[in-house]
């Protein structure tokens, strides 16, 4: 039986992309992937994530990633459409992942707080309609979730790191980060404008400076 799982990368930051990772597997080599110490990502380190990058692409029988720019992010979060809009912006991508990958069963970490309907609003853009469960936590319960959870980190730390490349520190690209914020801020005093890589519609900005509001 071949096995699938989704997970996703920067849901909640302000810079960079939100990456939605999938893979598939048939069920014998999940004890593969678990024997090489793959979990959830958030439990293990950059390094720990990098190493185990390259032997799950040998391990999975495919992997697909969805990267959503911080404009197709801002589309949908001020639309405020349908499964409260990034919801509905993920549900897309990770249909059009399971589609590709035509797994027997999938499992979802679910980003709604119901996930029977996160599950059916997935379901309803699939082209084929196999098995399909969403949990909450799914990257800590299922294998094949942790998998892919670990292919959209590394996949995010990639763009991130370019970032870093071309416009120096910028922290980890999340509003909690210290270092995002006050990369944030030089930049809004030095240019009066947003970065083209940041997300305009977060909530973030207006703590940032009261002059934010004339240009988000």
């Amino acid at each position: 039986m071949i096995v699938a799982g989704v997970d996703e990368a920067g849901r909640g930051s302000i810079l960079g992309p939100l990456v939605v990772a999938g893979i598939s597997s048939s069920t014998s080599s999940l004890g593969d992937l678990r024997k090489i110490g793959v979990k959830d990502s958030k439990q293990l380190t950059t390094a720990e994530r990098t190493r185990l990058y390259p032997k799950i692409l040998k391990l999975c029988n495919d992997v697909r990633t969805e990267v959503l720019s911080p404009s197709e992010v801002d589309k949908f979060v001020e639309a405020k459409i349908k499964l409260k809009s990034l919801n509905y912006l993920e549900a897309i991508a990770i249909a059009k992942i399971l589609s590709a990958l035509d797994a027997d069963v999938s499992y979802v970490d679910s980003c709604d707080v119901n996930p029977k309907r996160f599950a059916s609003v997935i379901g309803d853009m699939m082209q084929n309609k196999r098995k399909l469960v969403a949990s909450h936590h799914a990257d800590e319960i299922y294998t094949a979730v942790s998998a892919a959870s670990i292919v959209a980190k590394v996949t995010r730390d990639r763009h991130i790191q370019k970032l870093r490349k071309n416009y120096g520190e910028v922290g980890s690209g999340y509003p909690s980060d210290p270092q995002t914020i006050e990369f944030l801020t030089n930049w809004v005093k030095r240019d009066l404008t947003v970065p083209p890589f940041a997300r305009r519609s977060w909530r973030t900005w207006l703590r940032i400076t009261p002059k934010i509001d004339d240009f988000v």
